[in-house]
């Protein structure tokens, strides 16, 4: 029994030493500036803070502010045996606001943090006009961050218009 005992410690001393040497935490916390999410959000404002999410390095994380809607993309007149004639309707979902999953890996440097990130930006073509189609911009970035500071990287959005992201990456 006792041998049990060493055998069960001696485990969790090797778990807890591999988790507190394992790769950093990234707490990632981002802004979107000259853009106005009010079609994904509700709310009108030409700076929105984004909700932090915290990434393991060699992770990916998620991004995302906005909302998820239901469409009818279109129909099709289809004969079913037995059934006859029916109207067959093609539902699609979209996402209003923006999406970025983020790719972070701790560089060699110290202090450093190399990613990968894919931004986009979806809006209807026509505000309020429910069956508009969903226009979506998408930018990818590769780069470099000092832990800390906050990072400005441009971005296209729909409609010709560039977005400024401010991202800032804190160890956890």
């Amino acid at each position: 029994m006792p041998m049990r005992s060493i055998a069960l410690l001696m485990l969790l001393l090797s778990v807890g030493t591999a988790w507190a040497l394992g790769e950093p935490r990234f707490e990632i916390t981002s802004r979107l500036t000259n853009y106005d999410l009010v079609q994904g959000t509700g709310k009108s404002s030409t700076s929105t803070d984004l909700p932090p999410i915290t990434v393991p390095s060699g992770s990916e994380g998620l991004i995302k502010l906005g909302q998820e809607i239901k469409y009818a993309k279109g129909s099709d007149n289809k004969w079913i045996p037995l059934l006859g004639p029916v109207t067959l309707t093609h539902n699609r979902t979209a996402f209003l606001g923006i999406r970025c999953p983020i790719y972070v890996r701790q560089a060699d440097e110290e202090g450093k943090v190399t990613f990968l990130l894919r931004a986009e930006i979806c809006e209807r073509d026509i505000a309020n006009e429910e069956l508009s189609p969903v226009i979506k911009t998408t930018s990818s970035v590769r780069g470099v961050a000092s832990v800390g500071k906050t990072k400005f990287i441009t971005i296209g959005a729909p409609g010709g218009k560039k977005a400024t992201l401010e991202i800032t990456f804190t160890v956890r």
